[in-house]
């Protein structure tokens, strides 16, 4: 015999999953996670009835891990001047699915104006915090940096020897 929740149960979860999405935009497996998880006062939830407040939620367009993907990737790359890869991997962290996080982060990557413009914005970032790096472990430094924070190595060595090149071989 299944069981069906009960409507103050749905309610409930409803309730909270609302007020969870208040704060911020979330993937539906980081949701879902929150909502099985509980709280203190209510205990773990009913996995069947966490999806059907995920399905509503959908049904709402509340929950779209394409558009979260889309406005995370294009936050990432606009404040934090992160590379591809790093999004990426947050994304996957954040529990979006490659494909939508790849197809996403492509698409916010174009708007944001391209990987070598985020780039570029990164390294200036980094020298206004910085300062220009006086000598090749400076430069070797930041390159480490860049290439941390998500950048396509090659491209980084690209950059940085036109904007260093006696600090580069």
């Amino acid at each position: 015999m299944t069981e069906h929740p009960t409507e103050d149960t749905f309610a409930a979860l409803y309730a909270r999953a609302v007020r969870l999405l208040a704060v911020r935009m979330r993937a539906e497996a980081e949701l879902r996670k929150r909502l099985l998880g509980g709280t203190k006062k209510t205990g773990p939830g009913d996995p069947q009835t966490v999806d059907e407040v995920i399905v509503r939620l959908q049904r709402e367009r509340l929950v779209d891990d394409r558009r979260f993907a889309f406005e995370a990737a294009r936050s990432r790359f606009e404040y934090r001047f992160q590379g591809m890869r790093r999004v990426l991997l947050e994304l996957r962290r954040l529990g979006v699915e490659a494909h939508t996080a790849s197809e996403a982060a492509s698409e916010a990557l174009d708007e944001a104006g391209g990987a070598r413009a985020i780039l570029e914005r990164a390294l200036a970032k980094r020298l206004r915090v910085g300062g220009q790096p006086k000598d090749r472990k400076g430069i070797l430094r930041l390159m480490r940096q860049l290439a941390n924070s998500g950048h396509a190595p090659d491209a980084v060595r690209s950059c940085l020897s036109r904007e260093f090149p006696d600090l580069l071989d």
